[in-house]
Protein backbone atom coordinates (compact mmCIF):
# COMPACT_ATOMS: atom_id res chain seq x y z
CA UNK A 1 0.00 0.00 0.00
CA UNK A 2 0.98 3.63 -0.58
CA UNK A 3 -0.19 6.85 0.20
CA UNK A 4 1.00 9.82 -0.57
CA UNK A 5 -0.14 13.44 1.19
CA UNK A 6 -1.39 16.11 -1.70
CA UNK A 7 -2.28 18.75 1.13
CA UNK A 8 -3.09 18.48 4.81
CA UNK A 9 -6.25 17.89 3.77
CA UNK A 10 -5.92 15.72 1.15
CA UNK A 11 -3.66 12.38 0.53
CA UNK A 12 -3.93 9.67 -2.34
CA UNK A 13 -4.00 6.46 -2.10
CA UNK A 14 -3.12 2.76 -3.85
CA UNK A 15 -3.05 -0.61 -2.56
CA UNK A 16 -2.82 -4.34 -3.87
CA UNK A 17 -3.47 -7.59 -1.98
CA UNK A 18 -3.42 -11.72 -2.66
CA UNK A 19 -5.93 -13.19 -0.69
CA UNK A 20 -7.00 -17.10 0.22
CA UNK A 21 -10.00 -18.33 2.38
CA UNK A 22 -10.40 -21.84 2.68
CA UNK A 23 -14.01 -23.21 2.82
CA UNK A 24 -15.68 -23.35 6.45
CA UNK A 25 -17.16 -26.29 7.74
CA UNK A 26 -20.57 -25.08 6.90
CA UNK A 27 -19.65 -25.09 3.10
CA UNK A 28 -17.34 -28.41 3.60
CA UNK A 29 -20.05 -30.66 5.55
CA UNK A 30 -23.21 -28.97 6.31
CA UNK A 31 -26.41 -31.39 5.29
CA UNK A 32 -27.78 -30.48 1.87
CA UNK A 33 -25.65 -27.31 1.59
CA UNK A 34 -22.13 -28.39 2.10
CA UNK A 35 -19.73 -29.53 -0.73
CA UNK A 36 -16.93 -31.68 0.11
CA UNK A 37 -14.75 -31.24 -3.55
CA UNK A 38 -15.15 -27.49 -3.02
CA UNK A 39 -11.65 -25.72 -4.10
CA UNK A 40 -10.06 -22.58 -1.26
CA UNK A 41 -10.89 -18.73 -3.34
CA UNK A 42 -7.73 -16.78 -4.14
CA UNK A 43 -7.76 -13.44 -5.26
CA UNK A 44 -6.07 -9.86 -6.20
CA UNK A 45 -7.69 -6.93 -4.84
CA UNK A 46 -6.61 -3.28 -6.10
CA UNK A 47 -8.07 -0.17 -4.65
CA UNK A 48 -7.09 3.20 -5.79
CA UNK A 49 -8.89 6.31 -3.43
CA UNK A 50 -9.02 9.21 -2.36
CA UNK A 51 -8.70 10.68 1.50
CA UNK A 52 -10.17 14.11 2.44
CA UNK A 53 -10.69 15.95 5.72
CA UNK A 54 -11.90 19.35 4.60
CA UNK A 55 -12.87 19.99 8.43
CA UNK A 56 -11.89 18.81 11.46
CA UNK A 57 -15.20 17.31 12.22
CA UNK A 58 -15.61 15.52 8.54
CA UNK A 59 -13.64 12.82 6.75
CA UNK A 60 -14.75 11.77 3.01
CA UNK A 61 -13.19 8.61 1.75
CA UNK A 62 -13.62 7.28 -2.49
CA UNK A 63 -12.02 4.52 -3.62
CA UNK A 64 -12.26 2.52 -6.78
CA UNK A 65 -11.61 -1.19 -6.68
CA UNK A 66 -10.78 -4.07 -8.79
CA UNK A 67 -10.91 -7.86 -7.37
CA UNK A 68 -10.59 -10.89 -9.50
CA UNK A 69 -11.20 -14.16 -7.53
CA UNK A 70 -10.62 -17.41 -8.86
CA UNK A 71 -12.81 -20.47 -7.26
CA UNK A 72 -15.51 -18.26 -5.46
CA UNK A 73 -17.47 -19.75 -3.50
CA UNK A 74 -20.77 -19.00 -3.91
CA UNK A 75 -24.73 -20.10 -2.63
CA UNK A 76 -26.73 -21.83 -5.62
CA UNK A 77 -30.23 -23.22 -5.77
CA UNK A 78 -30.34 -26.33 -6.72
CA UNK A 79 -33.78 -27.44 -6.09
CA UNK A 80 -36.50 -24.98 -4.65
CA UNK A 81 -35.74 -26.34 -1.26
CA UNK A 82 -32.02 -26.72 -1.25
CA UNK A 83 -29.28 -24.56 -1.83
CA UNK A 84 -25.82 -25.52 -2.34
CA UNK A 85 -21.80 -24.21 -2.08
CA UNK A 86 -20.72 -24.00 -5.04
CA UNK A 87 -17.04 -22.49 -6.93
CA UNK A 88 -17.10 -20.06 -10.08
CA UNK A 89 -14.04 -20.62 -11.73
CA UNK A 90 -12.94 -17.38 -12.26
CA UNK A 91 -14.93 -13.90 -11.35
CA UNK A 92 -14.37 -10.11 -11.37
CA UNK A 93 -15.54 -7.31 -9.41
CA UNK A 94 -15.41 -3.89 -10.32
CA UNK A 95 -16.80 -1.13 -8.01
CA UNK A 96 -17.14 2.35 -6.34
CA UNK A 97 -17.39 2.94 -2.65
CA UNK A 98 -17.93 6.46 -0.58
CA UNK A 99 -17.57 6.68 2.98
CA UNK A 100 -18.23 10.09 4.89
CA UNK A 101 -17.55 9.86 9.13
CA UNK A 102 -18.48 12.88 11.38
CA UNK A 103 -17.93 13.37 14.65
CA UNK A 104 -18.99 15.95 17.34
CA UNK A 105 -19.35 17.17 20.96
CA UNK A 106 -15.55 15.55 21.65
CA UNK A 107 -16.57 12.31 19.98
CA UNK A 108 -19.59 11.84 21.73
CA UNK A 109 -21.75 12.13 19.00
CA UNK A 110 -20.23 10.12 15.91
CA UNK A 111 -22.30 9.48 12.22
CA UNK A 112 -21.05 7.37 9.67
CA UNK A 113 -22.31 6.95 6.00
CA UNK A 114 -21.34 4.19 3.00
CA UNK A 115 -22.43 3.78 -0.48
CA UNK A 116 -20.94 1.24 -2.32
CA UNK A 117 -21.50 0.69 -6.34
CA UNK A 118 -20.26 -2.58 -7.58
CA UNK A 119 -20.63 -5.64 -10.54
CA UNK A 120 -19.43 -8.84 -9.76
CA UNK A 121 -19.36 -11.00 -13.16
CA UNK A 122 -18.80 -14.61 -13.65
CA UNK A 123 -16.27 -14.63 -16.11
CA UNK A 124 -15.49 -18.46 -16.63
CA UNK A 125 -16.14 -18.39 -20.35
CA UNK A 126 -19.10 -21.06 -20.18
CA UNK A 127 -21.88 -20.00 -22.46
CA UNK A 128 -24.80 -18.80 -21.25
CA UNK A 129 -22.95 -17.62 -17.99
CA UNK A 130 -20.24 -15.39 -19.21
CA UNK A 131 -20.78 -12.14 -18.19
CA UNK A 132 -23.50 -12.39 -16.14
CA UNK A 133 -23.73 -11.76 -12.12
CA UNK A 134 -22.38 -14.06 -9.93
CA UNK A 135 -25.62 -15.82 -7.66
CA UNK A 136 -26.61 -13.56 -4.40
CA UNK A 137 -23.45 -10.38 -5.49
CA UNK A 138 -25.36 -7.37 -5.07
CA UNK A 139 -24.75 -4.18 -7.30
CA UNK A 140 -25.73 -1.51 -4.68
CA UNK A 141 -25.50 -1.51 -0.79
CA UNK A 142 -25.81 1.37 1.38
CA UNK A 143 -25.54 1.88 5.00
CA UNK A 144 -26.34 4.72 7.73
CA UNK A 145 -24.80 4.49 11.48
CA UNK A 146 -25.50 7.18 14.19
CA UNK A 147 -23.77 6.94 17.78
CA UNK A 148 -24.29 9.16 21.04
CA UNK A 149 -21.89 7.73 23.65
CA UNK A 150 -21.18 9.58 27.28
CA UNK A 151 -20.78 9.12 30.94
CA UNK A 152 -24.19 8.04 31.35
CA UNK A 153 -26.31 7.36 28.36
CA UNK A 154 -25.38 5.82 25.35
CA UNK A 155 -27.41 4.92 22.04
CA UNK A 156 -27.17 4.01 17.95
CA UNK A 157 -29.68 4.31 15.05
CA UNK A 158 -28.44 1.81 11.69
CA UNK A 159 -30.10 1.53 8.53
CA UNK A 160 -28.73 -1.14 6.08
CA UNK A 161 -29.85 -1.45 2.19
CA UNK A 162 -29.37 -4.11 -0.01
CA UNK A 163 -30.14 -3.90 -3.97
CA UNK A 164 -31.45 -6.23 -6.16
CA UNK A 165 -29.35 -9.41 -6.97
CA UNK A 166 -30.32 -13.17 -8.65
CA UNK A 167 -30.25 -15.90 -7.07
CA UNK A 168 -29.13 -17.91 -9.98
CA UNK A 169 -26.79 -17.99 -12.29
CA UNK A 170 -27.37 -16.37 -16.04
CA UNK A 171 -29.14 -13.16 -14.66
CA UNK A 172 -32.52 -14.39 -15.18
CA UNK A 173 -35.59 -11.74 -14.52
CA UNK A 174 -37.31 -14.76 -12.65
CA UNK A 175 -34.51 -15.25 -9.98
CA UNK A 176 -34.67 -11.67 -9.07
CA UNK A 177 -34.72 -10.57 -5.85
CA UNK A 178 -36.30 -7.66 -4.12
CA UNK A 179 -34.30 -5.41 -2.58
CA UNK A 180 -34.60 -4.48 1.27
CA UNK A 181 -33.57 -1.79 4.04
CA UNK A 182 -33.46 -3.00 7.58
CA UNK A 183 -33.11 -0.52 10.64
CA UNK A 184 -31.99 -1.49 14.22
CA UNK A 185 -31.96 0.70 17.46
CA UNK A 186 -30.48 0.46 20.65
CA UNK A 187 -30.51 2.80 24.00
CA UNK A 188 -28.50 2.25 27.46
CA UNK A 189 -26.81 3.33 30.32
CA UNK A 190 -23.74 3.17 32.30
CA UNK A 191 -24.00 2.30 35.68
CA UNK A 192 -20.74 2.99 37.86
CA UNK A 193 -20.12 1.73 41.80
CA UNK A 194 -16.98 1.82 43.64
CA UNK A 195 -15.56 -1.00 42.11
CA UNK A 196 -18.12 -2.33 39.66
CA UNK A 197 -19.20 -0.82 36.55
CA UNK A 198 -21.90 -2.39 34.47
CA UNK A 199 -23.98 -1.64 31.38
CA UNK A 200 -27.52 -2.43 30.34
CA UNK A 201 -29.29 -1.72 27.04
CA UNK A 202 -32.22 -2.53 25.29
CA UNK A 203 -31.37 -3.78 21.40
CA UNK A 204 -34.04 -3.96 19.08
CA UNK A 205 -33.15 -5.45 15.37
CA UNK A 206 -35.31 -4.85 12.43
CA UNK A 207 -37.54 -2.21 14.21
CA UNK A 208 -40.11 -1.81 11.74
CA UNK A 209 -40.70 -5.68 11.13
CA UNK A 210 -39.32 -5.86 6.97
CA UNK A 211 -40.13 -8.95 6.01
CA UNK A 212 -36.96 -9.93 3.30
CA UNK A 213 -34.60 -12.69 2.41
CA UNK A 214 -30.94 -12.87 2.38
CA UNK A 215 -31.27 -16.41 0.59
CA UNK A 216 -34.44 -17.28 -1.24
CA UNK A 217 -36.71 -19.92 0.63
CA UNK A 218 -35.05 -18.52 3.95
CA UNK A 219 -37.81 -15.65 5.32
CA UNK A 220 -35.26 -13.39 8.25
CA UNK A 221 -36.74 -12.68 11.23
CA UNK A 222 -38.53 -10.05 11.90
CA UNK A 223 -38.84 -7.58 14.77
CA UNK A 224 -36.41 -8.83 17.82
CA UNK A 225 -35.91 -7.11 21.44
CA UNK A 226 -33.24 -7.74 23.51
CA UNK A 227 -32.34 -6.65 26.79
CA UNK A 228 -28.79 -6.99 27.57
CA UNK A 229 -26.56 -6.29 30.51
CA UNK A 230 -22.82 -6.55 31.56
CA UNK A 231 -20.68 -6.37 34.92
CA UNK A 232 -17.08 -5.92 34.91
CA UNK A 233 -14.76 -4.82 37.92
CA UNK A 234 -13.46 -1.16 37.45
CA UNK A 235 -9.70 -1.01 38.12
CA UNK A 236 -10.02 1.96 39.14
CA UNK A 237 -11.66 1.42 42.10
CA UNK A 238 -9.69 -1.55 43.42
CA UNK A 239 -7.73 -0.59 46.84
CA UNK A 240 -4.20 -0.23 46.26
CA UNK A 241 -1.08 -2.34 47.15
Amino acid sequence: ALRYAVLPTLSLRTSWSYNFRPPTFNELYFLNYGTRTLQPERSHSFDVGVVSRPFSWLSIDLDAFAIFTTNLIVSVPVSPVITSAQNVGSARSLGLELTSRGSWFNGRLIAQWSYTLQHVTDETSRPGLDGTMIPYAVPELASLMVQWDDAVWNGSLTWTYTGYRYAQAGGEYTSLMQPFAVVGAQIGVHVKGLSTRADVRIQVDNLFDASYQVIRGFPMPGRVVRLATSIARDPSGWPSL
